[in-house]
């Protein structure tokens, strides 16, 4: 339940969805912003990399929006990821863009930045998800999803208050990230003080082979196919070329694991042992933090008593251009490990070597602490999220400004109902999408397979809505299924399909957790189509 002087009402409600560009008074001249989905930072929701066209440039084929506008990815994966942000600084205050935006343009109900907080958390893109339409790869959040989804609106005082309290959070998550950013600067920095740039030897130190300086050796995956089931869902982490390349130096993660016959046709490396991919990611590195397998895309390499491992990882990430460039260019990049074992390095002291790896060690020990630290950062961030947009955030201040609250909760009623907003759908609605009446499906029945009939008759006797993810072994229960292979999957795609077709209903709900799952149900007796469900929402 939201607090007394809170609303709940549609995004329609309190914001412009994509309106229409006034392209009055502009000549084909004017300068204007323009930003590709890939200016839009997803960390930190701001607007990074725009570029400046010349309105003649854009004014077809592209979406249109103003200062102050927000912008909402709607095509997957923009939309898991969180691109959304605030349009600020644009040139002669209009923007241009991917027309995989939406744009909501705030009324004067509620604020900019109280809708661009609402719209990246990651529980509502998670409903906004579950009304995806389109086919995989096109996967995209239709403006009718903003039209039948609600949020909860608070006075314009009160959005202040949350909105003040949030962006202290954004405020302290970013210099957490910013530092980080330059701790990982220490690295290169400290390497070159003490060792000069081993691209050309400044300091002249004496220069020996790879292969003279440790064991090096290709991992080693010699069953085909190498994806064999029986291979994996062991005890022996197995990396591969992404994981070196994802490391940040040290692999400390892995997501798959070898069995027993796995480890038999492969080799476990001890804990140290630094990684060097020599397929698709060239060059990259990383230490192990655990014992390992890794397939012949990646090389190990064991220092001897000469060199560090750390020292011999970083010479390597300076020259991992110069090693790329004698990739032969083809549908894969790769290199054979001739290339690293020819590869001369300058050799310091080994005990100036020992200091840097020591300095490096805890550097990376202070990193660590500073991930921990903004791990715990994310959860305080989302709690007060969370609790902002429940009325919980601000509870206190709500009741020390009862009265006013009161009083201005009932002018925002009167004004609501009076100036609703009013949404023109640009979205075309052809004859055989979902939501036609219907009445006019019939021939549809007469096409249905046996498994989608049986599971349309079921869901015209379901009462309520069915969650797949909790009702299907019950649903199921209701007609015959033992013959079917992989039965559960074949109701869920059958349900899908009935969905698709409009003769069920797919919508999104809450549950006991708050969070928002997918649902089907059977269409009520007062509506015919999902066109009706629009114009029922509209009304309340």
């Amino acid at each position: 339940m939201f607090p007394a002087t809170w609303r709940s009402v549609s995004f329609s409600d309190v914001c412009l969805l994509n309106p229409a560009f006034d392209s009055n008074n502009i000549s084909k001249d004017t300068n204007v912003s323009f930003v590709p989905m890939s200016a839009i930072d997803e960390t930190t929701g701001e607007i990074t990399k725009a570029d400046v066209r010349q309105y003649k440039e854009v004014a077809k084929g592209y979406t249109a929006f103003k200062e102050n506008d927000v912008l909402f990815a709607k095509i997957t994966p923009c939309m898991e990821n969180g691109k959304v942000a605030i349009a600020r600084e644009l040139i002669n205050g209009i923007g241009f863009g991917s027309t995989e935006f939406h744009v909501l343009r705030p009324t004067e109900h509620i604020l900019k930045e109280y809708l661009f907080f609402f719209l990246r958390q990651p529980r509502f893109r998670k409903r906004a998800k579950s009304a995806f339409t389109g086919s995989a790869g096109q996967l995209r959040v239709p403006e009718s999803f903003f039209i039948r989804t609600r949020i909860p609106l608070p006075t314009l005082g009160e959005q202040e208050r949350i909105v003040a309290i949030l962006k202290q959070a954004d405020e302290i998550r970013r210099l957490r990230l910013e530092t980080a950013e330059e701790t990982q600067k220490l690295y290169s920095a400290l390497f070159l003080e003490m060792f000069g740039d081993p691209t050309s030897n400044d300091k002249h130190f004496k220069t020996i082979r790879l292969d003279r300086l440790g064991a090096l050796d290709r991992g080693q995956s010699r069953h085909r196919p190498r994806d064999a089931a029986f291979l994996f869902g062991g005890v022996y982490p197995f990396i591969q070329t992404g994981d070196v390349a994802n490391s940040d130096g040290w692999i400390t993660n892995y997501s798959q694991t070898y069995s027993d016959a796995g480890l038999a046709q492969s080799r476990l490396w001890p804990r140290g042992t630094l990684c060097i991919t020599i397929a698709a990611n060239i060059a990259k590195t990383g230490i192990l933090t655990f014992d390992a397998c890794f397939p012949d895309s990646v090389v190990g390499f064991m220092p001897s008593q000469h060199v560090t491992s750390e020292y011999i990882m970083f010479v390597l990430n300076f020259l991992q251009s110069a090693i790329e460039a004698r990739a032969p260019k083809g549908a894969q990049m790769n290199i054979n490990l001739q290339v690293l074992n020819s590869l001369l390095i300058p050799v310091p002291p080994k005990i100036v070597q020992q200091k840097f790896t020591d300095s490096v060690l805890g550097i990376r020990n202070e990193k660590e602490l500073m991930n921990s630290s903004m791990q715990e950062i994310d959860v305080l961030t989302k709690s007060l999220v969370s609790e902002g947009f429940s009325g919980k955030l601000t509870a206190a201040w709500r009741e020390g400004h009862k009265k006013q609250l009161e009083a201005v909760a009932s002018i925002h009623d009167k004004i609501l109902v009076t100036e609703r907003v009013k949404v023109a759908i640009k979205e075309s609605v052809p004859e055989h999408r979902p939501w036609m009446a219907q009445t006019d499906r019939m021939w549809v029945k007469d096409q249905m397979s046996e498994l989608q009939f049986d599971v349309w008759t079921a869901m015209r006797k379901w009462k309520g809505t069915l969650i797949p993810s909790e009702h299907l072994d019950e649903f199921m229960a209701t007609w015959p299924t033992e013959h079917l292979e992989n039965a559960k999957e074949q109701v869920r795609r059958a349900l899908e399909q009935l969905a698709g077709l409009g003769l069920i209903a797919k919508i999104s709900l809450p549950n006991e957790d708050g969070e928002y799952v997918t649902g089907f149900r059977g269409f009520r007796e007062d509506e015919f189509s999902r066109m009706a469900d629009l114009e029922v929402l509209g009304e309340i």
